[in-house]
């Protein structure tokens, strides 16, 4: 079973991190809050510090700019302070249902209590995804992102979705071959949904500011479509922007919420 904790041990490590850097980028900005009186449309900008209001002129003046930031850093460290309270929480106060755990830990008229009393689903997905699989060996020079689970994927953003994966002790294929009503595919993931004792699929599309790209994304939506593949219940899309920037948490939240 998959330990939360590790994950949220891992958060709290990221978070801690980056609100150093947040403390640390403080020291070196002026004291003071913003106020501002717009004019005919235009900003014209105050600093309140010790009771007095000071004149800065409009948002080209660096004070501005740097106050500005200062309440940014500020707002996002109490953000960060009460998820590190609560992430603390749950990492001090998660129980694992691991089942040799509880064996070991059950009276002893449980402990002979066979394994395989444990397994709910029909079928058995362990070692599935690294069970051998024909896989699209096309373009292999660009198969360079190496995960933690030992595969080599094309990008930086499959990496991300592969570790997440494979962190969530979650069964999965990279790139594998199948055929879909005669036409041979082979999308980014085939995934093992235990919790539905089947297999869904997952594409990522990454660079959809490029026109081509788009085309052949809109392509491969339309073909699982009009194959009969559901979104969500067959097959899971995840996007960037146009500007090719992944929303990791969301990615995150989607697969704990149809992969599991």
């Amino acid at each position: 079973m998959y330990n939360s904790k590790l994950y949220v041990e891992k958060e709290l490590q990221y978070q801690d991190k980056v609100a150093g850097l947040y403390r640390k980028e403080l020291k070196d900005l002026p004291e003071g809050k913003l106020s501002v009186n717009m004019v005919k449309g235009k900003p014209y900008y105050f600093r309140l510090l010790n009771g007095k209001k000071t004149y800065l002129g409009n948002g080209d003046n660096e004070v501005v700019q740097a106050l500005q930031k200062r309440y940014f850093l500020e707002e996002s460290l109490k953000r960060m302070e009460c998820n590190q309270i609560l992430l603390d929480q749950l990492a001090k106060g998660y129980c694992e249902a691991d089942v040799q755990d509880l064996i070991l830990q059950a009276p002893k008229a449980y402990r002979q209590m066979p394994l395989d009393s444990f397994h709910l689903s029909e079928t058995d997905f362990s070692g599935w995804g690294s069970s051998s699989y024909e896989r699209n060996l096309k373009y292999p020079e660009n198969l360079v992102h190496r995960t933690l689970k030992g595969d080599f994927v094309r990008s930086k953003s499959e990496a991300i979705i592969s570790n997440l994966l494979f962190t969530k002790e979650i069964e999965y294929r990279y790139e594998e071959l199948i055929t879909i009503h005669g036409k041979s595919i082979s999308p980014d993931f085939r995934i093992a949904v235990k919790s539905e004792n089947r297999i869904k699929l997952l594409e990522h599309f990454g660079m959809i500011g490029n026109p081509n790209y788009l085309e052949d994304a809109m392509w491969k939506i339309k073909f699982y479509l009009e194959n009969g593949l559901k979104p969500w219940e067959d097959v899971i899309f995840t996007f960037e922007d146009i500007h090719g920037n992944i929303n990791t948490q969301l990615i995150d939240e989607i697969l704990e919420s149809f992969c599991r």
